[in-house]
C-alpha cells in the first residue's frame, strides 16, 4: 500500500507545530519519529491519524496533501530527524511502540526534517548544516528534478518545490542506477549516505552540536550563525543561495570558523522561493554559458579555497586507489597522525572521490605548492595535501592540471576544506588518520578565535616575535606550539627561532582567559637569504611606485593629471609636474634611493652565492 508524506517546513524548533502532509489508501496511519545520532533513537510517535489517498502533483508545485499537526516536544534535542510513516490496522500495537528495525533511507513512507535549538537556549559552538537544497535538486518525485524532466518557467529557470515527498529520503531518485560501489546500501542522493555517517561519528565521539537546514541560513542570514564558533558541512553540499553564501562569508570574515568535510561544495547557485517552499535555478547543461554555476561570476573558491573545476568526478564503477599526498606534515591538522611529507592519507580506502574539489596550483613556487590565484582561491590558502587526478577520472574540467586539494585559509576565522565527498564514509569506517585530522579540526575550530600576530615571512635562521592580542581584562595563559624551530614562550608573547632551511612553520596558540579558551594559528613562510633579499627589493620598488611624490590630489577623482605613479595612465609631464618637489620630497627620495642601492647590492651578493 502506497504511503508517502512530507513536512510543511524543513526545520522546526521545540514547541512549534510540525505540519505532516500524507497520502495513503489506509484508513489510519501514524508517524514514528527517530533522531539521527550515534545511533538511531526513537523519540516519539503520533496517535492514529486519518488517512486519505491523494494524487501526485508536478515537481514544481505545492502538492497540498492533507495536513496533520504535531507539536514538537520541548525535550527534543536539536538534530536531524526522520519520520517513519506506518499504515495501521487492528493488529497495530495499542501503545504506539515500534514494529522493528528502521532504515533511514527509503523511496516512500519517510521524510526528513531538522529540529533547531531552543530559541532562548545558549547556542552551542558547533552548528551543523543539512543541505536540503542539494537533496531536493536530485529529488525526482512527481516526475522531475533539476536533472531530469525539468519544470522550466518562462525565464528559463528550473523550479522544484519542497512541498512534496523526498528531499533526503522518501522520494524518487534522479539517478537510481548510480550505485556507490564503496557504500552500496544507500543512494548518493540522501541523508543516509552523507549526513548519517558523519553525524553518527560526531556524536559517538562526544561532540555536541546544534543543527539547521540550509534554508535557515537563507531565511535568517547572520542571525542563524550568531553565537557560533564553527559551521560544519559534510558530504555533498552542492546547492547554495546567494543569501546563504553571503551569511557564511560574513561569518568567516568576522572570526567564525567553517569546516567543509565534503566535496563539490557550493557549485550551483539557487534562488529560494518566498516562505522557503521551493527553489529555482538556471540549470541547463553544465557547459551552457547561462548556467547558474558560482564559478562563472563569483567562484566558490573564495569561500571554500577550492572548487570542483579544479578537481573532478568518478561517478560509475570502482575507482583507482587515491588519497591525499601530505605536503605539510608539520601543520597542526596532522598532529598525532604520524604522517610525514610524501605519505598518502587513506589511499587504499579511496578517500578522494567520488567528487572532489581542487585549486589551481603554481608549479613555480620554489617547490612549495601554492595557489596561482587564477581561479579565485585566496592567496593565503595553505596547501596541506594533494591528489592529482589521472586521465581515468570520468570528469576533469582542468585536464591534466586537476588535483584534489586539502587545505585551509583564514579570511578572519579559519576555513578548512577536506575537498572530497567521501570523507564521511572513510571517517565512519574508522580510518585513524582521517579520524585524527577531523578531531584536530573540530577541537581547534569549535573554540572562538584569538588574534595571533606574527610576520607572514622571515629569513631562515632569524628570530621572529609572536604575540596574542588580549583585552585589558588581563593577560591570558597561552599554550604555544610550533611545528619547527625553537620556541621560547613568554606569557602572551613568544620568540620563535626559525630553522636554517626554507619551508613553512605552523604556530598555534591556545589562550585561556576570563572569557574562556580561544584558539589561533599562523603560518610563517621561511625564505632563503636570496629569496628574502628579492622580497625586500621588490617590496621597496612597489612602495616607491605607490608613494613617490608628487602624490595625487586625494579630493579629486583619478584622471588626466591626477594619476598615481603606479598607474598605466600616469603621464610624465602632467602628473610628474603636478606640483614642485619640496626639499622634504627630495630628502625622502634620497633616503629611499640609498635603501634601494643597499638592497640591490645585497641582491647581487646573494646571486653570487648559493640560491
Amino acid at each position: 500500500m502506497t504511503l508517502r508524506g512530507y513536512p510543511g517546513a524543513l526545520s522546526v524548533a521545540p514547541g512549534e507545530d510540525l505540519a505532516i502532509h500524507v497520502s495513503t489508501g489506509a484508513e489510519r496511519f501514524r508517524a514514528r519519529f527517530h533522531r539521527i545520532g550515534a545511533r538511531l533513537e526513537e523519540v516519539g510517535v503520533t496517535g492514529p491519524l486519518p488517512g486519505r489517498w491523494c494524487p501526485e502533483g508536478p515537481p514544481d508545485e505545492d502538492w497540498a496533501w492533507p495536513e496533520h499537526r504535531w507539536t514538537v516536544p520541548d525535550t527534543w534535542r536539536s538534530g536531524i530527524y526522520v519520520a517513519v510513516l506506518e499504515a495501521l490496522d487492528e493488529a497495530a500495537p495499542a501503545d504506539g511502540s515500534g514494529t522493528g528495525p528502521v532504515e533511514v533511507d527509503a523511496r516512500d513512507a519517510r521524510f526528513v526534517f531538522v529540529v533547531r535549538s531552543q530559541p532562548d537556549a545558549e547556542p552551542r559552538p558547533i552548528l551543523y548544516k543539512v543541505p536540503f537544497c542539494t537533496y531536493h535538486a536530485y529529488n525526482a518525485t512527481g516526475g522531475g528534478s533539476l536533472y531530469v524532466d525539468q519544470a522550466v518557467d518562462a525565464t528559463g529557470r528550473a523550479r522544484v518545490t519542497f512541498l512534496r515527498p523526498g528531499g533526503g529520503s522518501g522520494g524518487d531518485l534522479s539517478f537510481p542506477e548510480a550505485v556507490d560501489v564503496y557504500d552500496p546500501g544507500t543512494p548518493r542522493e540522501g541523508v543516509a549516505h552523507w549526513d548519517l555517517p558523519f553525524v553518527a561519528w560526531l556524536e559517538a565521539a562526544g561532540y555536541q552540536a546544534d543543527y539547521c537546514a540550509d534554508v535557515d541560513l537563507d531565511r535568517d542570514g547572520d542571525a542563524a550563525l550568531d553565537g557560533r564558533s564553527l559551521l560544519l558541512s559534510a558530504g555533498h553540499d552542492e546547492y547554495w543561495s546567494e543569501t546563504m553564501r553571503d551569511a557564511v562569508e560574513r561569518f568567516a570574515r568576522r572570526g567564525g570558523n567553517v569546516a567543509f568535510f565534503g566535496g563539490n561544495t557550493c557549485f550551483w547557485r539557487v534562488r529560494i522561493e518566498p516562505g522557503g517552499t521551493g527553489m529555482s535555478c538556471r540549470h541547463p547543461d553544465v557547459a551552457a554559458e547561462d548556467a547558474d554555476q558560482w564559478w562563472r561570476t563569483r567562484p566558490e573558491n573564495s569561500l571554500t579555497g577550492v572548487g570542483y573545476r579544479g578537481g573532478g568526478g568518478w561517478w560509475a564503477g570502482p575507482r583507482d586507489p587515491l588519497g591525499y599526498t601530505v605536503v605539510r606534515a608539520d601543520h597542526w591538522i596532522f598532529a598525532g597522525t604520524g604522517l610525514a611529507d610524501g605519505d598518502e592519507l587513506a589511499g587504499p580506502e579511496r578517500l578522494v572521490g567520488y567528487e572532489c574539489d581542487g585549486a589551481h596550483l603554481d608549479p613555480a613556487a620554489g617547490g612549495r605548492p601554492q595557489p596561482s590565484g587564477t581561479d579565485g582561491t585566496p592567496v593565503d590558502f595553505e596547501v596541506l595535501g594533494m591528489a592529482p587526478l589521472s586521465e581515468r577520472w570520468q570528469d576533469r574540467p582542468a585536464g591534466a592540471a586537476a588535483v584534489a586539494t586539502l587545505g585551509v585559509h583564514r579570511p578572519g576565522g579559519t576555513v578548512f576544506s577536506a575537498s572530497t565527498t567521501d570523507w564521511p564514509r572513510v571517517l565512519q569506517a574508522g580510518h585513524p588518520g582521517v579520524e585524527r585530522i577531523t578531531r584536530n579540526v573540530l577541537d581547534a575550530l569549535r573554540l572562538p578565535p584569538v588574534v595571533l600576530r606574527a610576520p607572514s615571512h622571515a629569513v631562515a635562521g632569524s628570530t621572529v616575535t609572536l604575540h596574542v592580542a588580549h583585552s585589558s581584562a588581563g593577560e591570558p595563559a597561552v599554550v604555544w606550539w610550533a611545528s619547527a624551530g625553537d620556541l621560547e614562550p613568554d606569557g602572551a608573547s613568544a620568540a620563535l627561532h626559525l630553522p636554517d632551511g626554507p619551508g613553512r612553520v605552523s604556530v598555534t596558540a591556545r589562550a585561556e582567559g576570563p572569557s574562556g579558551a580561544r584558539f589561533g594559528h599562523v603560518s610563517v613562510l621561511v625564505l632563503t637569504p636570496r629569496e628574502a633579499a628579492q622580497v625586500a627589493l621588490v617590496s621597496l620598488v612597489h612602495s616607491l611606485a605607490l608613494t613617490t611624490p608628487p602624490a595625487p590630489v586625494p579630493t579629486l577623482p583619478a584622471g588626466p593629471g591626477n594619476q598615481p605613479l603606479a598607474s598605466a595612465a600616469w603621464d610624465p609631464v602632467r602628473d610628474g609636474l603636478r606640483r614642485p618637489l619640496t626639499a622634504d620630497d627630495v630628502a625622502w627620495l634620497r633616503e629611499r634611493a640609498n635603501r634601494l642601492s643597499a638592497l640591490v647590492a645585497e641582491m647581487e651578493r646573494q646571486q653570487g652565492g648559493q640560491p
